[in-house]
């Protein structure tokens, strides 16, 4: 029988230290099972399509003076997000560069615990020929950081000036997974304890005003 989660009986907990053969962090209240089911598969998805898949972690903040309704924030983050990759792109072909396709993956999930407000943490996964590094946080322009910058600016109708520290990168924030290196199932092993930290059960608030986890379908 499945240990189910108090707070929303829909959910189980995972207390073992492997999911899928691949190591996760532990928690005294252990880990969502069905996050890391749906993180798993989608990095099934990014891997079957990019063999040398980039994931980058970031996290989003939400200032306080941020009314949270539904989704519309995080959705209007990836829409922006992949509008402006898309919009790089279509300037490297009219530039006669070498283009490579790059369909935007990605995981979040919605917390808050001492803070005063929500905040997201947030996996992206991008073609690793199209996209293998942030660039300079710093930068307003040109690279992947400042488009993450952009992207949530947008969303909190901000000034890409005016949300310093709101978009956040963390250390050790760029995986690089590699299908045909011989070091890919320890890169594997490695993002994956990463992800896993996301699905821990501690500082998920279940409520009305939305979800707590989401990630693309396909």
């Amino acid at each position: 029988m499945k240990d189910r989660l108090p707070s929303n009986r829909n959910l189980s907990i995972h207390r073992r230290s492997s999911f899928e053969n691949m190591p996760v962090q532990n928690f005294d209240n252990g880990l969502i099972t069905e996050y890391l089911d749906k993180a798993y598969h989608v990095i099934g998805f990014a891997l079957d399509e990019y063999p040398r898949t980039t994931a980058i972690r970031i996290d989003l903040c939400i200032p306080l003076n941020i009314e949270v309704v539904g989704q519309s924030l995080i959705s209007n983050f990836f829409a922006s997000l992949k509008a402006q990759i898309s919009a790089d792109l279509n300037k490297k072909k009219r530039e006669v560069k070498r283009v490579h396709s790059c369909n935007l993956r990605y995981i979040w999930v919605k917390e808050k615990n001492e803070a005063l407000n929500y905040h997201y943490h947030v996996v992206l996964f991008f073609n690793g020929h199209a996209y293998n590094a942030l660039g300079d946080y710093k930068a307003l322009s040109g690279n992947m950081a400042a488009r993450i910058k952009k992207a949530w600016a947008r969303a909190l109708r901000y000034h890409i000036d005016d949300i310093d520290g709101l978009a956040h990168f963390p250390k050790n924030n760029t995986y690089s997974v590699n299908k045909n290196r011989n070091s890919y199932q320890d890169e594997l092993n490695a993002l994956f304890y990463r992800i896993s930290y996301l699905a821990k059960v501690d500082t998920k608030v279940f409520n009305r005003a939305g979800r707590s986890f989401g990630c693309s379908i396909s």
